[in-house]
């Protein structure tokens, strides 16, 4: 990979990761993160008292959310 976009994304404080597809432990793991974004999609719903028509934008709001937070905020383990 170039050694520009390394620096880019290191300025960002993004974590690059490359994985392999079809595997168990990957499905695994892109299960969890799924199953994740949905429990905090519905809590959002739940709290806010909302219809369940805004279940996409409780998704979106989730990814927006989870994305600029650190890993360490969320206690996020990766494997």
């Amino acid at each position: 990979m170039d050694g520009t976009f390394q620096s880019c994304l290191a300025d960002h404080d993004i974590v690059h990761q490359t994985s392999c597809i079809d595997t168990l432990n990957q499905n695994g793991v892109a299960e969890q993160k799924n199953r994740y974004l949905l429990e905090v999609a519905r809590s959002f719903i739940s709290i806010i008292n909302v219809l369940k028509s805004y279940w996409g934008d409780a998704i979106l709001t989730t990814i927006y959310l989870i994305n600029r937070m650190s890993l360490r905020v969320l206690n996020f383990n990766l494997m």
